[in-house]
Parts: C-alpha cells; sequence; structure tokens
C-alpha cells in the first residue's frame, strides 16, 4: 500500500541546528528531524538511472541513479529552511541574492558497485564543476570518505556518461569526510567530486546523498 507523506514536512530542519564553518566549508551535523523516513522512502523506492550510453558503464558495472521527490507547497507554504541555508550562504561567503534552485524538486545520488573493477585504485567520482554554491547531505551509514575538492586550474572534458570513475591520484584534494545526516556546503563552481576511501563497501551497499544547488 502506498504510504501517504507530506514532503513540505519530510524535509524539516532539526531545530537548533548549529553550523560549523572549516577552511571555506560550512558543515551542519543532524540536519533533517525526520532523517530516518526519508532513507526508509529512497531505500525502498525506485532509483531511476541517470547517464547512459551503449559504451559505458552504468547498470553494466555500477548503478548511477537520480531520484526525485517533488515538493507541492508553492503558494501555500514558506520554505523557510531553504531560506536559511540562503541567508547562511550570503553571510559566510560575503554575497547577495542568494537562491535555491532546486528547492521544490529534491535530487537525489544513488550509486552501488556492481562488479569491482581490480583497477579501481584511486579513481574517484568524475571532478565537475555546478552551480555557484551547492549543499550536499549524506543519507547513507556507510560513509566511506566523502566529498573531494580538487585544484584543478584547466579545463576538463566530463566523460563520466562512459564511464562515471576517474583517476585523481596526481590530483591536489581536499576531502570532507561524510557522515550520516551531515549537510556540507561549499563553492561548487571550483571541480569537487564524490569521493570513496573504500569502494568494496559500496558493492553490497548504496552511497546515497541529497544535493541542493544555489545560484546569486
Amino acid at each position: 500500500m502506498p504510504t501517504p507523506v507530506e514532503t513540505h514536512l519530510l524535509f524539516k530542519f532539526s531545530d537548533n541546528i548549529v553550523p560549523q564553518v572549516e577552511d571555506d566549508v560550512i558543515i551542519i551535523d543532524n540536519v533533517y528531524e525526520n532523517f530516518h523516513q526519508i532513507v526508509e522512502i529512497l531505500e525502498t523506492g525506485l532509483a531511476p538511472n541517470w547517464k547512459m550510453s551503449n559504451e559505458g558503464g552504468n547498470f553494466r558495472d555500477y548503478y548511477d541513479c537520480r531520484p526525485l521527490i517533488p515538493i507541492w507547497m508553492q503558494n501555500y507554504f514558506t520554505d523557510k529552511d531553504t531560506d536559511t541555508l540562503c541567508e547562511l550562504i550570503e553571510s559566510t561567503y560575503s554575497v547577495k541574492d542568494v537562491k535555491c534552485m532546486n528547492q521544490y524538486k529534491r535530487k537525489f545520488n544513488l550509486f552501488k558497485h556492481i562488479n569491482l573493477p581490480p583497477e579501481i585504485g584511486d579513481q574517484q567520482f568524475y571532478p565537475h564543476k555546478d552551480s555557484k554554491f551547492s549543499a550536499i547531505i549524506t543519507l547513507d551509514s556507510i560513509c566511506s570518505g566523502g566529498t573531494a575538492i580538487y585544484d584543478i586550474d584547466h579545463k576538463m572534458q566530463n566523460l563520466e556518461s562512459l564511464n562515471i570513475f576517474y583517476d585523481v591520484s596526481n590530483i591536489p584534494k581536499k576531502v570532507i569526510q561524510s557522515k550520516p545526516n551531515r549537510m556540507i556546503i561549499f563553492r561548487a563552481n571550483q571541480y569537487h567530486g564524490g569521493y570513496i576511501e573504500d569502494h568494496k563497501k559500496y558493492l553490497d551497499n548504496w552511497r546515497m546523498n541529497e544535493v541542493l544547488f544555489f545560484t546569486i
């Protein structure tokens, strides 16, 4: 039987969250009040595929999926939580007029290995750039790794539709450790990507997070 859910309440922030800033990154622990319910919905629902190609590895060597959950609250409710994040970004990074780009359509990244390549080594999710700022909320309990921010001064061609992984062993990087129900906010117009310390842990488990994008 379907389980009715008011999604604007599902994604409510916990009371009295305490943001911290470390090395130009905002970190907020225990961000969602209904964290376990969000995880349950993702674990029991469909995981639609993301980028695919005839020669690519998605749904052959790994699952790279992007579920969406709409929030029907326009004209009825005010999303005070994402407004709070916009204000936090403005005050932390000295910018103005920050707007959340997907507050009414929550986007999730779900990943799991099917076959673990023997040469996986230092290969990580493809370094890429997004909007001005991004917020990533960790939803899985494994938390092997986190998010890497890379020092790359040239333009990279993104070939993740063929292979989601790229060898980052020779690229200077800073890894922000993931933790269940932890949100990080960072400047996403620099190269960054998901980082896995132990790939074997995501053979039998899903790596799950939510991403919010912000612009000015």
